[in-house]
């Protein structure tokens, strides 16, 4: 049963976005989810590309017709070797505001970077970027880990505080 939940995940990881997604996100999409970030409750596709060497996140408008872009925010430089690892977007704070949380293993040796982002209206806004060997987020609680050291980071009061580790 485990193995079948992760091949399913790992083909959905893969799985080529919806065409109304893919018109509107520039190719190639590395990683892509579907949910409201914008607030009209409807579907808004989220694209992780890697055109021009570079990682991004762009935001579809499911809205209009034809489907673009809305909102977009630069990430790091696509080197040989990596990849995202995890996209996240919704609720990811605790708060009522959406959110966007994307990791990247930037290579086989050089960690993993993690941005988590707040959606307002006209733009994406950082409000926290995270660098570790490995970086898990649950709720709203970011763990970082190195080899012999772990940290936990929490968002509270408007902020990612630590609150274990360092």
């Amino acid at each position: 049963m485990l193995k079948l939940a992760a091949s399913l995940i790992a083909a959905a990881a893969v799985a080529q976005p919806p065409a109304w997604i893919a018109r509107a996100v520039p190719s190639p999409i590395v990683a892509w989810v579907e949910t409201d970030v914008l607030g009209n409750h409807l579907p808004e596709g989220i694209a992780i590309s890697s055109a021009g060497g570079a990682y991004f996140v762009g935001v579809a408008d499911s809205r209009v017709d034809p489907p673009k872009m809305v909102l977009d925010f630069d990430l790091a430089r696509a080197r040989p070797g990596s990849s995202v690892r995890w996209l996240r977007a919704g609720r990811l704070t605790g708060t009522a505001a959406k959110e966007i949380a994307v990791d990247v293993r930037l290579s086989r040796t050089g960690g993993e970077q993690a941005w988590i982002l707040r959606v307002d209206r006209r733009r994406l806004r950082l409000l926290r970027a995270f660098a570790a060997d490995r970086i898990r987020l649950t709720g709203d609680t970011v763990d970082l880990y190195w080899s012999g050291k772990h940290e936990t980071w929490r968002f509270e009061r408007g902020a990612y505080r630590l609150v274990a580790g360092g």
